[in-house]
């Protein structure tokens, strides 16, 4: 649970959060603290698992949207860059240890890791 004051405000930001963007900021969590994870595999992931779905069925399309949540998640401060391409684009991320413990806690309230 989700108990002393700052675990409570670091709900705040995951519940303002969009519906949608939700189980790929819980996927973090599936990771092991202090981690560096490749942006490529991440997205890859998330659309395999079917966490990113596009009408269309298309797979630029899914990466595309991929790659927007992974930026609304750095945009958010809920994700940190750790290096980027040289284009500026996300090459890996890694999430600070709070934000992990509490991916960890709500990923487990909701059944998200079963």
């Amino acid at each position: 649970k989700i108990q002393d004051g700052c675990g409570k405000v670091l709900a705040l930001s995951y519940n303002d959060l969009p519906i949608a963007l939700r189980p790929c900021f819980l996927y973090f969590g599936l990771y092991p603290e202090d981690h560096e994870i490749r942006a490529f595999d991440l997205t890859n992931m998330w659309i395999a698992e079917k966490l990113i779905v596009v009408n269309s069925g298309n797979r630029r399309e899914a990466e595309d949207l991929a790659e927007d949540f992974l930026n609304d998640l750095v945009s958010r401060n809920l994700i940190q860059v750790a290096k980027r391409t040289y284009d500026g684009r996300i090459s890996s991320c890694r999430i600070h240890d709070l934000l992990h413990s509490l991916c960890v806690v709500l990923g487990k309230e909701s059944n998200f890791f079963h």
